[in-house]
Parts: structure tokens; C-alpha cells; sequence
């Protein structure tokens, strides 16, 4: 099958998941070679945790991260719901920032 129509056949939300899997699912390339400068770093990220930085993510700095600090706008998302002030801010399984 043409791979067009089979996407034109497809909902548009399907086309959405397909076209962000395949945006967020790869990683960055030649990311082996920038690692370090994420290697036992610390950073701040705005609105996170995000997928883009997760380990199957486009960048996937949160592995080699120190330590990732998280900032919202608000204490009490849509998304998240409540947000407790503290070392709360879980980026990746077993690592938490303020």
C-alpha cells in the first residue's frame, strides 16, 4: 500500500501520535558526542518533565543529568494538578529536583 493513503486513511489523531512518536521517539544525532555536556550537570526545566529529554527522547539528558530542577506557573496545574514545593520534581524514575 502507498504509505499516503494509508496515512490519509488514518484519523487525525493517529496521524498526530504517529507524527509525534516519530518526532520524539529519535534521538538527536551524533547526541553520543554532546553527552557531555550534560554529564553530571545541573539545570533548571521550564514546564517539564518533558518527553524530549527522557532516555528514548530526542535529547535524552535527563539520564546524564546531576540534577534537573523543575518550574511551573502555577502550584496547581490542569495537567499535574496539585504541585508540592520541594525536592518533588520527578524527571525520571528514581531522580527528583526541587
Amino acid at each position: 500500500m502507498n504509505p499516503l493513503l494509508y496515512l490519509k486513511s488514518r484519523k487525525p489523531e493517529i496521524l498526530v501520535r504517529i507524527c509525534l512518536d516519530k518526532i520524539f521517539r529519535s534521538v538527536i544525532h551524533n547526541f553520543d558526542e554532546l553527552g557531555y555536556l550534560f554529564k553530571d550537570k545541573k539545570g533548571v526545566e521550564i514546564g517539564g518533565p518533558s518527553r524530549f529529554f527522557k532516555n528514548w527522547g530526542f535529547m535524552p539528558v535527563y539520564e546524564l543529568s546531576k540534577k534537573v530542577d523543575g518550574c511551573n506557573f502555577s502550584s496547581q496545574t490542569t495537567w499535574e494538578g496539585h504541585i508540592d514545593e520541594g525536592e518533588t520534581y520527578q524527571y525520571t524514575p528514581g531522580k527528583y529536583g526541587h
